[in-house]
């Protein structure tokens, strides 16, 4: 029907769109409803990627029993992180499908930092914060650092030892700067010395450093704790060669870091700030001593710009 003008009504120009449109809803629609009801995208291979620590053969091989003929349009994401659930460093997972029947799932994984004592167990936490594995039970009793670091910092006695390991000359001065972290130190040594030994053979093998913690400690959640936080931080930040000479850590506090490396040397942090500029600081003392074959008991990096150094060293 023609309008007055000779032109034909709008609305049956409208009509083909109309058409094309319900097309392009109903018709992928309609394929996807048939996909998911379909034999022919059934699963029957799964490939996992990315496991270092989860092992990929052993999680595709759960996975196919688990979705073995089920359609591939109907697996998620999270059914397949519940049927993965059993491998505590399982972070998260990403799907995806390669039609007709192959699952492809790629793992991301937490990074384990330290391995933690608490309660009497040992408790595995990762960088980004939850304690993510539990290792069973201590032989030894948990030690408590914090006291005894705490009470070492209170004590102003001078231990007249502490001498500086930088190359350039520091001012005496600097001595007496360092006698609190000194005595922090030395008092931590035992202590992180018992703990290092204590750990459990499942623990050694990871190469993590051990830590002791006189709080709750829950699988899946975060250590609510600002000295496990800040020594999280701290061993995050460290170059990998340091950070394997590290075998146990104490927090007094958040900015009373202390760490004992594999050759006995005891190494008062400090806080969290300045971490690479410390870093830099202990391997200098570290080759210095070296240098001079003289296995140093401890150092202090607190100051990165002054370092210090037990023994004595010669300029």
């Amino acid at each position: 029907m023609a309008a007055r003008d000779g032109r034909p009504r709008r609305r049956f120009r409208l009509l083909p769109s109309l058409v094309l449109m319900v097309l392009i809803v109903v018709l992928p629609l309609s394929v996807y409803l048939w996909g998911r009801h379909s034999s022919v995208f059934a699963v029957k291979h799964v490939v996992v990627t990315g496991g270092q620590r989860v092992p990929a053969r052993q999680a595709a091989a759960l996975l196919r029993r688990r979705f073995d003929g089920a359609n591939l349009l109907a697996v998620h994401t999270a059914d397949v992180s519940k049927a993965l659930a059993v491998y505590p460093y399982l972070r998260a997972v990403t799907i995806s499908r390669d039609f007709p029947d192959t699952l492809r799932v790629r793992l991301l994984e937490y990074r384990p930092a330290i391995c933690l004592l608490a309660g009497g167990r040992w408790y595995v936490v990762a960088a980004e914060g939850p304690a993510v594995a539990d290792l069973g039970a201590a032989h030894v009793a948990t030690p408590a650092p914090r006291s005894s670091a705490s009470s070492a910092s209170a004590s102003s006695a001078p231990t007249g030892t502490e001498t500086s390991a930088s190359p350039a000359p520091v001012a005496s001065a600097t001595t007496d700067a360092s006698v609190t972290s000194a005595a922090a130190s030395t008092d931590a040594s035992t202590l992180l010395t018992d703990l290092a030994h204590g750990l459990p053979a499942a623990a050694r093998r990871l190469l993590l450093p051990a830590m002791a913690y006189d709080g709750p400690v829950a699988v899946g959640s975060p250590v609510g704790d600002a000295g496990v936080g800040a020594a999280l931080t701290l061993v995050t930040s460290l170059p990998n060669g340091l950070r394997a000479q590290v075998v146990a850590l104490s927090a007094a506090s958040p900015d009373a870091l202390v760490m004992l490396l594999r050759a006995g040397v005891t190494v008062a942090m400090g806080d969290t700030s300045r971490l690479a500029a410390k870093a830099i600081a202990l391997r200098v003392v570290l080759d210095r001593y070296a240098r001079s074959k003289i296995t140093p008991t401890r150092i202090d990096v607190t100051l990165p710009d002054r370092p210090l150094g037990s023994p004595l060293l010669s300029h």
